[in-house]
């Protein structure tokens, strides 16, 4: 699919105030700041975006067990996130905004069931692309800290044409060596009538834990259509102040090749606060 500025949106969780016992939580409330760049033969344009939303988990969230980030993940925690983000490209009247809400059940005999729905709308002056996304899926913890999954995804443009995408995922998360680590992959399947394309992703990232607070990670992303290839690189970090206040910081690297077309280079820097109640 053609990218046309439809922007990927990197988004930190925000929710409303709620209470929880010592070491644990329910409620994580956060912001994001977003700062992007694009470049395409001899043009350029710069946008920025500011995200809110949040999560709620069904059942407090133990936070004393491995790295805090992985807390939820460790204890089989179900929840409930909203997110809305907007983004504004400098000099233009492009504006877009997204909003999402997703829910993830952990049963207790280990099954995982995943819903969302997200709405992406991008305006132009008196024009605007309207795009509605539906995902379901399933898992299973096939031991206590690795989690395999599958989710279908379907993508309708302006009630008109859409897309469907089926993807298979995996992480596990190894708490007994000398350095924790989180691996992470995925693969997905992607059939569209937007532009008649067909493709296939592949996603697989490393996040390593030198300390209960601190995460850093790596990702890298494949993207493999009829008439278009995108690479992306994703650096992270995240430092937790508190047991409750984390901080983040974020860049990611993005390239597209299109048949007949320069390349677009898009950089992303996301800067990002959370707090868990």
């Amino acid at each position: 699919m053609k990218q046309q500025l439809n922007l990927g949106l990197s988004i930190s969780l925000l929710a409303a105030a709620g209470i929880a016992t010592a070491g644990s939580y329910q409620i994580e409330a956060g912001f994001g700041y977003n700062d992007v760049s694009f470049e395409q033969g001899s043009s350029d344009a710069d946008a920025d975006g500011i995200s809110i939303g949040g999560t709620f988990y069904f059942t407090e969230v133990d936070n004393t067990k491995g790295p805090l980030s992985e807390a939820a993940f460790i204890q089989h925690a179900s929840d409930v996130s909203v997110t809305h983000a907007s983004l504004d490209i400098d000099d233009s009247d492009v504006e877009s905004t997204d909003l999402s809400i997703v829910t993830r059940i952990v049963m207790p005999s280990n099954i995982t069931f995943t819903a969302g729905y997200a709405n992406h709308d991008v305006e132009q002056g008196s024009l605007s692309n309207d795009t509605d996304s539906f995902t379901f899926g399933g898992g299973y913890y096939i031991n206590d800290l690795t989690e395999l999954g599958l989710t279908y995804q379907t993508i309708e443009v302006d009630d008109n044409n859409d897309a469907d995408i089926i993807a298979f995922t995996a992480k596990a998360l190894m708490l007994d060596t000398s350095l924790p680590v989180a691996l992470e992959g995925g693969i997905s399947f992607l059939s569209s009538d937007i532009d008649n394309s067909d493709g296939e992703a592949f996603s697989a990232a490393a996040t390593l834990y030198p300390s209960r607070e601190l995460g850093v990670s790596i990702g890298l992303t494949l993207v493999s259509l009829d008439q278009e290839d995108v690479t992306t690189i994703d650096l992270t970090g995240e430092y937790f102040i508190t047991p409750q206040a984390v901080v983040g910081l974020a860049y990611s690297m993005a390239t597209s090749e299109e048949d007949g077309q320069q390349d677009l280079d898009t950089d992303t820097l996301l800067l990002s606060g959370a707090y868990r109640f």
